[in-house]
């Protein structure tokens, strides 16, 4: 039947003393990388990797287009956020907040979908990674003039991807907001501005 052929074609391929398996072992981890006999592995980047690296003029064009459109519907929703807050005086919670800022993207053209679910962390839940409000569940905080918000989003459109992370105080954050946010600041432009050897990876940077 057509699953033993399968399996035969398989083992067959397997047995095959001939057979090459191409892996980045610097993209891999160890638990797979260590079951390919050296014989067989090809050790290699990905081909993809810089064709996706070297975008053509449509890829550019796109995405230069794709984050006016979405930079007009992130400052129509701080326009929104800020007058709740600020002029109404009132709190909002973090999945309203989602919502809102999805529905200004969906009014942009070539708008699809989120690129991934919105991370809109009010005060310590801004701290979570990955986190997402729910509507019925404890974690779940509303924003006011006395909080700071995270805000990690982005939009999929028909020429291109966006992912922004902002944050944002509506207030006067305390001593210790504007400590950490400091730190974290100076921290991002000393990366940006370290001058270090080709092909150096990202995570040596860290320290």
């Amino acid at each position: 039947n057509a699953n033993a052929n399968a399996n035969a074609n398989a083992n067959t391929n397997t047995n095959n003393d001939k057979a090459k398996i191409w892996l980045d072992a610097t993209r891999s981890n160890y638990a797979i990388s260590s079951l390919i006999p050296s014989e067989s592995l090809v050790n290699k980047q990905n081909a993809v990797t810089p064709m996706k690296a070297c975008k053509n003029k449509a890829e550019m064009e796109g995405m230069k287009r794709a984050h006016i459109v979405d930079g007009a519907a992130m400052a129509h929703f701080i326009s929104w956020l800020q007058h709740k807050l600020v002029v109404e005086g009132e709190k909002v919670s973090e999945v309203e907040i989602d919502e809102v800022l999805t529905g200004y993207r969906a009014q942009q053209p070539g708008y699809i979908e989120d690129s991934f679910p919105t991370i809109a962390g009010v005060g310590s839940n801004g701290a979570i990674i990955h986190y997402r409000a729910q509507a019925d569940s404890d974690l779940l905080q509303y924003l006011d003039t006395s909080k700071s918000i995270l805000i990690d989003s982005g939009g999929q459109y028909t020429y291109g991807t966006t992912d922004v992370t902002r944050t944002w105080h509506f207030g006067e954050g305390s001593a210790q907001f504007k400590e950490n946010y400091t730190r974290v600041l100076k921290g991002n432009i000393g990366v940006d501005s370290m001058i270090y050897p080709e092909d150096t990876p990202g995570f040596v940077l860290d320290v």
